[in-house]
């Protein structure tokens, strides 16, 4: 049987406490991007593949902090295990000379906007270059 999350608590009691005990708790799903998924059999037993022509979101991010904050180190690193849900970001760059940590971390956040929004994760370290 099926535990609906809409059941009520008299429904609850009506199958007992010891049937309610054996219904296993619901684990987090694991978000996937479309992506990163494995090649799956298509009608007619085709495979389909990720375009060849695609970039690896990590190097789209990487030629955005680029461009954008001139760093003379990036790290753009996905830490959720190839499902594109959690990145770690770290950037050294003269342009953060004179500025603060946190306004710093929102030069790095303007910069991906698009890209954190479809995150579940991120870590951000940043750096002043040396002199």
């Amino acid at each position: 049987f099926v535990l609906a999350s809409s059941m009520s608590a008299v429904m609850l009691r009506a199958i007992g406490r010891s049937a309610a005990a054996a219904i296993p708790a619901r684990q987090a799903p694991c978000v996937v991007a479309p992506s990163s998924l494995p090649a799956l059999p298509a009608l007619g037993g085709v495979l389909h593949r990720p375009m060849s022509s695609e970039v690896p979101k990590e190097d789209l991010m990487k030629e955005a902090l680029i461009a954008a904050l001139e760093p003379t180190d990036v790290l753009v690193e996905d830490v959720s295990g190839g499902c594109g849900s959690m990145y770690k970001i770290e950037v050294e760059s003269p342009l953060f000379r004179g500025v603060n940590l946190v306004k710093q971390h929102r030069m790095v956040t303007d910069t991906l906007k698009k890209e954190i929004g479809e995150m579940h994760g991120l870590t951000i370290n940043t750096r002043r270059s040396p002199e």
